[in-house]
């Protein structure tokens, strides 16, 4: 059992505190002054000279394509102070429509506190679109594809799959035999469910 700590001093906590804060200070800091050098290379670099700096600095393709992208949005660079230093958050915010983008950074939906997991949920409420009549969101395409597929599962007669599975079994008899004798070994078989798997390649 983990043995509790002894409380701290009100000043010791504070001093703790604050160096968090200036370290969190400095990452963001940090992360910004990347984005800049990353945006003026790109804007006054040849296609050859910045190819040979993209290639030649400390960062990934992946991380770099996300920069890139992010870089190219002006309400993201625009508002860097309000927003999350996660590189990874602000490519999500990247693909957030401009008008929308501005909207939830003024009202406060989006700001610097934001998780990547609360912007996908946004976006992902961004995607479902209100019928005019109703107000109702209208599911995806992908979503009501699967709808109608679960749906036309769910209809499916219990007879007809029993006899589908059945006719499968039968025309494997060897491996389900074999299965069944291998389960034997290592686990103990239900009567109920050997008797069904005899049936099935009887």
């Amino acid at each position: 059992m983990k043995t509790e700590n002894k409380a701290m001093s009100k000043e010791e906590l504070n001093i703790i505190i604050v160096e968090t804060n200036q370290a969190i200070f400095a990452v963001k800091k940090a992360s910004k002054t990347v984005f800049l050098l990353l945006k003026n290379a790109s804007d006054t670099m040849n296609r050859t000279d910045y190819k040979t700096y993209i290639n030649s600095i400390d960062l990934d393709k992946s991380t770099i394509t996300k920069i890139e992208k992010i870089l190219d949005n002006s309400v993201v660079m625009n508002n860097l102070e309000s927003l999350p230093v996660s590189w990874g958050t602000l490519y999500e915010l990247a693909q957030i429509d401009t008008d929308t983008l501005i909207t939830k950074i003024t009202d406060g939906s989006i700001n610097k506190k934001s998780t990547k997991e609360a912007i996908t949920t946004i976006k992902k409420a961004l995607n479902q679109t209100a019928t005019p009549e109703t107000g109702k969101t209208e599911p995806s395409a992908k979503q009501a594809t699967d709808s109608e597929e679960n749906e036309k599962s769910a209809k499916q007669p219990t007879d007809e799959f029993t006899f589908t599975m059945k006719e499968s079994a039968k025309t494997h008899t060897k491996e389900v035999k074999k299965l069944l004798e291998q389960l034997k070994k290592y686990f103990e078989i239900p009567s109920d469910l050997e008797q069904f798997f005899n049936e099935v390649v009887a």
